[in-house]
């Protein structure tokens, strides 16, 4: 299990937050995409007719995706086939150094269960929360560690009827949104910016309690 990653930073960056949907492209792999994301230091995109992700650039905290191998890309590569094989990709999002994922299983329902994952079953379209790259500040949502392949993020107090249908992320926090409103969130919270009533950081998806005025 990979636990941390490099240290390589470069603090003249901005923040990685920008994303973009519905882009289409053709890369000189033959790539059809129709969603990328861009991190610190690395990128990612979403084949169209797969839900493959590809993914590229800076690798040393393991937001490649590429298991065990923590190296920099310089052509779009698909993720660990593990996860590929089994896993399409409705909607991503990335942070400096991590990525959020909804996914839905390609072997049907009972194939590949993730057991406490955020499953949803709304409509007959099962999603579920994935991350994947540098977990320190606990962004991934899975305890304050870092993975080099993308693992299933369990939240608390949901239901299985509310498909989680939004994610995004700053550079050291994530926030995910379901179809009802519930928003969660986690990792760094230096300056409440997990918005949780508090300045400390978060290591699993905490539900946000939202005061109205």
């Amino acid at each position: 299990k990979f636990l941390s990653g490099g240290n390589r930073q470069n603090k003249d960056s901005t923040d990685g937050d920008v994303m973009a949907e519905n882009l289409v492209m053709k890369t000189r792999t033959g790539i059809i995409s129709d969603q990328i994301a861009c991190g610190l230091r690395h990128s990612v995109i979403v084949e169209r007719n797969t839900g493959h992700v590809y993914a590229f650039g800076y690798g040393g905290n393991g937001e490649l995706g590429q298991g065990p191998t923590l190296v920099d890309l310089h052509i779009p590569t698909i993720l660990h086939p593990e996860f590929t094989s089994k896993w399409r990709c409705v909607t991503l999002a990335c942070g400096g150094q991590h990525n959020l994922a909804i996914c839905q299983p390609t072997l049907g329902e009972d194939s590949y269960r993730f057991e406490g994952a955020a499953a949803t079953n709304h409509e007959n379209d099962r999603q579920v929360l994935f991350s994947w790259g540098r977990g320190l500040e606990g962004q991934l949502g899975i305890g304050g560690i870092s993975s080099s392949v993308p693992r299933s993020v369990p939240l608390k107090q949901h239901k299985t009827s509310d498909a989680i249908v939004s994610v995004a992320c700053g550079e050291y926090h994530s926030v995910v949104m379901t179809r009802d409103g519930l928003v969660y969130t986690f990792g760094q919270n230096t300056c409440g910016n997990l918005g949780l009533g508090h300045y400390r950081d978060s290591k699993h998806p905490s539900l946000m309690n939202i005061k109205k005025f």
